[in-house]
Order: structure tokens, then sequence, then C-alpha cells
């Protein structure tokens, strides 16, 4: 059986919003019109696909770089930060308590 038959990966992309300051942006993705998410996957990469950070949470929306909604961070430094000379890429994925990847988007900023 091919999960991908049965469940697609929906591509969220146009509900994904950015708010507050650039170097500390706030996302939030609308509705879990998706059911069975357990845990979204979040993370930052700059225009040269360089992982700047990730972070797991149960939530639908994540502010960088607050962990308080955080239930598993894999950033590979401590206090990132982001310089507003570059621009960057934020990427969400829902994951089901499958580990199937329910929803998939991402948000240029």
């Amino acid at each position: 059986l091919l999960r991908a038959d049965t469940h697609p990966t929906i591509d969220i992309s146009s509900k994904i919003i950015a708010t507050g300051d650039s170097l500390e942006p706030d996302f939030n993705w609308l509705g879990d019109f998706v059911k069975g998410n357990a845990l979204y996957f979040s993370f930052i990469s700059n225009s040269n696909n360089d992982f700047i950070s990730g972070v797991y949470t149960t939530e639908r929306t994540w502010k960088f770089y607050d962990l308080s909604n955080v239930v598993h961070n894999v950033t590979p430094t401590m206090n990132p930060s982001l310089n507003s000379q570059d621009s960057y890429i934020y990427t969400n994925m829902g994951v089901g308590s499958d580990n199937w990847v329910r929803t998939f988007g991402t948000l240029p900023f």
C-alpha cells in the first residue's frame, strides 16, 4: 500500500504567513484543514540553502528564535540570528503520528 495514494502530502505554502520584525519573524500556518498532523517541523535556510534553525512544535505557530512552544530544537548553533541583508526561506512540514509528511509549505522572506 502506498501512503501517497491514501494520504497525499498537501502543499500549504499559500496558508503560511509571517508577521512581525523581519529579523524575528512570527510564522503561522492557518488552520489544520488536513487532519492528523501531530507535530510540525519548521526550519529556516538562507539563499544558499544553508540550514539556519529548525524546531519541532505541536502548535501552528512559531516565532524565530523563541523556544517557548518548541518540543525539540535541532538548530546547529546557540542563539542563531538573521541578517537584514540576506533573504531566507521558511519551510514547514506537518507530520502525522505515523511519521508521514501530511503537509508541506515554504515562504520566502
